[in-house]
């Protein structure tokens, strides 16, 4: 049995399949109207290689099989954005998804599932970029969000003098802007003047996705001053420095989870790349600050930008 879902994406359609042991899968094919070309190949065999190489991450949604440019993959009940929107989701389960996406993003940028409740490994280098990071990309899957979609992702260079510690980015060459869209998009991915760090840009765009996870709504559209802004309003905010607009309610909450999120949320929008943290820091700190939160332990701001900012 089948039924098409979704006729949306880029390059391929969604149906749902049901097997013959009534379970509910997902099969991709390309469009009609897109050609069997070796740009479109490479695409869709970049997103079944990281799907398979992360089989073992709880973090990237599970493939089945894969044949040409089509694939069967583990079937969603909801979208991520769809959920982030709920009003009957607490703080702390809020910071649990906030978790889970960087936890996720570390092990997409390794291409191997990282052990992030007890230390950041420095001894595995990042290898890969997502290149699309935005909440279309999240699903959810028995109860728990999952990174979707990574064909348009880039394997990532070093260089040939590199830097003892594995997770320095200036071991990694920086790579061309492919795309560009200007809501989503990191500033130096909008400038597009020289080639981006783009495991850096995956950062900033993970910041968006902490934003709407945090307010349920999407950024530079919730309370901006003077209404409603353009791409282009958003694209010249974004190379001046300017974040989304926060409402007060989220800068003067007195609630743990909320603090961790919004700290989160404002480091990953650093304009300059290098100063935000990698993805593999943040999976380490809001893991940790989830479970002193959860567990009731003394949790300050402070303490909160200790794990989200410092060495550890």
């Amino acid at each position: 049995d089948s039924s098409l879902l979704s006729m949306k994406g880029s390059w391929r359609s969604v149906w749902k399949m049901t097997t013959s042991s009534h379970r509910s899968v997902v099969l991709k094919m390309l469009h009609l109207h897109r050609q069997f070309d070796r740009e479109s190949f490479e695409a869709h065999a970049t997103d079944i290689m990281v799907m398979d190489r992360l089989t073992a991450s709880p973090h990237v949604v599970n493939a089945y099989g894969f044949c040409g440019q089509t694939v069967v993959t583990e079937f969603a009940e909801l979208s991520g954005r769809d959920f982030v929107k709920r009003y009957d989701i607490g703080s702390q389960e809020r910071l649990r998804v906030a978790r889970d996406l960087a936890r996720g993003l570390a092990d997409i940028q390794a291409l191997q599932p990282l052990p992030h409740d007890t230390y950041i490994s420095t001894n595995i280098p990042i290898v890969f970029a997502h290149n699309d990071i935005t909440i279309a990309n999240t699903i959810m899957i028995d109860g728990r969000i999952k990174w979707n979609d990574f064909n348009i992702g880039v394997f990532m260079r070093e260089k040939k003098q590199r830097w003892v510690d594995s997770l320095d980015i200036g071991n990694l060459c920086p790579a061309p802007v492919k795309y560009r869209s200007d809501l989503w998009r990191s500033p130096e991915e909008i400038k597009n003047t020289s080639y981006v760090q783009l495991t850096q840009s995956d950062v900033y765009g993970l910041g968006n996705i902490l934003y709407q996870t945090m307010t349920r709504h999407q950024p530079w559209s919730f309370k901006e001053p003077g209404g409603v802004l353009t791409v282009t309003d958003v694209a010249e905010r974004k190379m001046n420095g300017t974040v989304p607009t926060i409402p007060e309610q989220y800068l003067n909450t007195t609630k743990r989870s909320l603090q961790t999120m919004f700290a989160a949320t404002n480091i990953c929008y650093y304009s300059t790349p290098n100063r935000r943290p990698t993805a593999r820091r943040l999976a380490y700190g809001l893991g940790s600050l989830y479970n002193k939160i959860k567990y009731k332990e003394r949790v300050t701001r402070p303490i909160i930008l200790d794990y989200l900012v410092q060495p550890r």
